[in-house]
């Protein structure tokens, strides 16, 4: 402390901050900083316990959400015929022109074939949207993978009118 009696009292409250200041820096460094990554390390390690002990729990709930998808999946099964014949009938009833139900696209990968169907309808917005969430939500017709909406001019009558080309997914298995 005579090191601080023979400075100016201004210099002494420098000299005491600055002493202060790196006697925090020494005490983070070999007492506080540990300590604080300790207690992170234990905060994680009681997070990961608590998952951990859920784990058996979780696991048999994935399975029933497993098991419920394969009896989805083995319940649809794919008709083209009766696709067509509620893709025509939604038409008829919701004003929508059926303009062409393309032939199938099938591609096999991994022992699985996977199926597209472009259906091209023309009428409103709302009810092409309609016949989409009819297909995929309602029947479980597939998968609607994309709609291609178009608005087009009728060179006869000066017209104009929607177009949407939906096409519908399945998963078959190939045999």
């Amino acid at each position: 402390m005579l090191f601080f009696k023979n400075l100016p009292p201004k210099q002494q409250v420098i000299a005491s901050i600055t002493l202060l200041l790196l006697l925090y820096i020494l005490a983070y460094q070999f007492a506080f900083k540990k300590t604080i990554q300790d207690y992170s390390t234990l905060t994680q390690q009681k997070e990961m316990l608590a998952i951990a002990q859920d784990a058996p729990q979780r696991i048999q709930q994935y399975q029933i959400q497993l098991q419920q998808l394969d009896a989805t999946i083995s319940a649809m099964s794919y008709d083209r015929a009766q696709l067509f014949e509620a893709v025509n009938t939604f038409c008829e009833e919701h004003q929508l022109a059926l303009d062409n139900f393309s032939s199938e696209h099938r591609k096999a990968i991994d022992k699985l074939d996977w199926i597209t169907n472009p259906i091209t309808v023309s009428g409103s917005y709302w009810e092409i949207t309609q016949l989409c969430y009819y297909m995929e939500q309602e029947e479980h017709f597939g998968h609607i993978a994309s709609v291609d909406y178009q608005l087009e001019k009728d060179l006869r009558t000066k017209k104009k009118k929607l177009t949407g080309t939906i096409y519908v997914q399945n998963v078959a298995s190939s045999q």
